[in-house]
């Protein structure tokens, strides 16, 4: 593995426990969350997950807004890390998520906190967007029953979103 700590890995404790059955990692880039399925935009990425060693030939090119290859109501949780800032038509890709999601699902994103000054659009040009709790709740709480999060920045400048497919 590269020498990189995930993102994910600061939240893991927090993320675990709703991270069980067949789901995907959307945006996973070269560290896709153990036991999801690999999902991400970039070509040479999904390549090299597809090599060794890490022999993960089940990694799907796409972006994250646009999941045709699964079913409605079929994963049992839909995670991503520092990707829905990624991501030009974010509810969209909100809408997608819900859609793959079984009921009683889990909707696990962690994201970068908006006050942090390196990771605001203005500054990073990969991020479209300076997502706070609140702009992801409201795209998606008609169908999600929050579980856990806040608009609060956590130790690593980020935010932690945790939903449940009603």
């Amino acid at each position: 593995m590269p020498n990189y700590i995930p993102g994910w890995v600061w939240v893991t404790k927090e993320i675990e426990p709703y991270l069980k059955g067949r789901g995907v990692d959307i945006g996973c880039n070269m560290w896709p969350y153990p036991g999801a399925i690999p999902l991400d935009p970039a070509e040479i990425v999904i390549t090299r997950l597809k090599k060794e060693p890490y022999k993960m030939e089940h990694a799907i090119l796409a972006s994250g807004d646009k999941l045709d290859m699964f079913k409605d109501m079929e994963l049992d949780y839909v995670f991503s890390s520092h990707s829905l800032e990624h991501i030009i038509d974010y509810k969209k890709a909100l809408e997608e998520w819900d859609r793959v999601l079984k009921i009683g699902g889990y909707l696990v994103i962690y994201m970068p906190h908006p006050s942090h000054q390196g990771w605001n659009a203005d500054n990073y040009k990969q991020h479209h967007h300076n997502l706070t709790f609140d702009m992801v709740y409201n795209e998606v709480k008609n169908n999600i029953d929050l579980v856990y999060g806040t608009n609060q920045k956590d130790s690593h400048s980020g935010f932690l979103f945790i939903g449940r497919r009603k």
